[in-house]
């Protein structure tokens, strides 16, 4: 997919009847420039629109559909100029109808939208954070904007803390009949900690606060800046039917990173708590949704393990210069968070470093991830990249990496089979296992001896992912295969 500027990922997804539609945006390109792709329902790149934004710095944040056509939300202003949330309407074939621009009521030199709460009579709560400069340079503000089903602003808020302190509004929930809104605010924190303090407010029509809870603590004891709230970053909320709530985020410092899923009743008290696998020194969540609902009581979690933080060309603190690949995790549960499965992609199959930032539920009850993709090393250089998994793939496990034993696969590249040579004998009752690009199992042949011919005209091009086990389970080897 094209990638539209460097450090560009991939931010929103839509599912219509016969596409996809996905936007993306790229940090290092200021001037003003979004982009919408369209993808058939097989993964196919069919086109790409760009929408220019009035002002530059401009991001993507959200896609909605609505009767009429496809809004695009998203804000501009991020490094100085006046900040605004933005509203693109485009038509069935992603031709702008109209833009809208509402200001935010400071002068802040930093601005950014995350996520956008849809309301049943059309209207929508956006809601992001800024930084204001200069009495306040340490100072980040969270800013409300409420539209009505017109696109009309109907209410606007700004959360503020106090000086060297920070406040972000990350993510919010309709609440149904109750008509309000539970959003996750990250803060209380100065700028050189990072381990934060999540709280979450129920704002009413007037986004007043009614009420609020800090993010419990799910083990007493620990050493933390804010022991009374565990989960200190890209805190993401679920509303279960019950009236309870599934919050999940990151917890712990910019050297050591893992995550949790917990579960809450309506005030805040734990119910619950589940902690995900923690395989790298950085887990952490994707940036703009960690979780997707997977029928009416289960939910996908999505995880990064093995996060990586380098140095911009300008000295700052990227995402986008990976020194080793990643792996994501996906991991099914139910709302008493037991493990129902989980599949990974392992970036250390295909050498590639994976950066989600959002997970989505998909209409034939699978899921699809979205966020940036790029080869370690390549001084951030990204594609936009896009994972459809079909419901099934969750129930075939991919096991982690293990170390290769010498053995070899030829030809590789290949096209209707490929032989597998062991250095050594497997027991008898060796098995390979072939899995596709998105972890589903498509071959299991047995090998006999030292040798495995496996058969694989029928399948499509591709890059595909082999593991060897012996009798008994355990690995013998591992790689991948090219289909031509």
């Amino acid at each position: 997919m094209p990638v539209g500027g460097r450090n560009a990922w991939a931010r929103d997804i839509i599912e219509l009847d016969d596409r996809y539609v996905v936007t993306s945006t790229a940090l290092d390109d200021t001037s003003g420039t979004l982009h919408v792709h369209v993808l058939s329902v097989n993964g196919e790149h069919l086109a790409t629109h760009e929408l220019t934004a009035p002002g530059d710095d401009a991001d993507v944040c959200c896609l909605t559909a609505g009767s009429d056509g496809i809004l695009v939300w998203g804000s501009v202003g991020l490094f100085g100029s006046s900040p605004a949330f933005l509203r693109f309407h485009l038509d069935d074939s992603l031709a702008p109808i109209g833009i809208s621009n509402y200001p935010v009521d400071l002068e802040l030199a930093f601005f950014r939208a995350d996520n956008v709460v849809t309301y049943p009579d059309g209207g929508v709560l956006l809601f992001g954070y800024g930084r204001e400069v200069p009495q306040f340079p340490h100072l980040w503000s969270a800013a409300f904007v409420k539209l009505n089903e017109e696109a009309a602003p109907v209410a606007f808020r700004i959360f503020t803390s106090g000086p060297d302190q920070l406040m972000t509004a990350q993510h919010g929930v309709y609440l149904g009949a109750e008509g309000n809104t539970l959003t996750a605010f990250m803060g209380h924190v100065s700028e050189t900690e990072i381990n934060g303090r999540t709280e979450f407010l129920r704002l009413d029509d007037a986004l007043n606060v009614i009420s609020g809870f800090p993010g419990p603590n799910i083990q007493n004891g620990w050493s933390l800046v804010h022991p009374d709230s565990v989960i200190g970053d890209q805190p993401y909320v679920h509303a279960l039917s019950s009236g309870n709530f599934v919050i999940s985020g990151s917890v712990g410092t910019i050297q050591s990173r893992w995550n949790a899923v917990i579960k809450t009743d309506s005030g805040g008290s734990l119910l619950a708590t589940y902690l995900p696998p923690n395989t790298a020194a950085l887990n952490t969540t994707p940036r703009l949704q960690a979780m997707a609902a997977a029928g009416m009581e289960q939910l996908h979690f999505c995880q990064v393990e093995g996060l990586q933080l380098g140095m911009s060309s300008s000295g700052d603190i990227s995402l986008f210069m990976p020194t080793e690949p990643s792996r994501v995790r996906v991991i099914k549960l139910d709302t008493a968070l037991n493990v129902m499965c989980a599949h990974v992609i392992d970036g250390h199959l295909d050498g590639r470093y994976y950066l989600p930032t959002r997970i989505r539920s998909t209409n034939d009850g699978g899921h699809v991830i979205i966020g940036a993709s790029m080869e370690p090393g390549t001084l951030e250089s990204s594609a936009i990249w896009v994972a459809k998994f079909p419901a099934e793939a969750c129930a075939t496990h991919v096991p982690e990496r293990v170390a290769v034993q010498d053995h070899r696969v030829h030809p590789n590249p290949g096209n209707t089979s490929f032989v597998l040579h062991l250095s050594g004998v497997v027991q008898p009752g060796g098995r390979l296992f072939l899995h596709g690009p998105d972890g589903h199992r498509v071959r299991a042949v047995g090998v006999q001896g030292n040798r495995a011919v496996v058969e694989v005209g029928d399948l499509a091009s591709g890059i595909y992912f082999y593991r060897i086990e012996r009798a008994d389970g355990s690995p013998w080897a591992s790689g991948r295969w090219v289909k031509e």
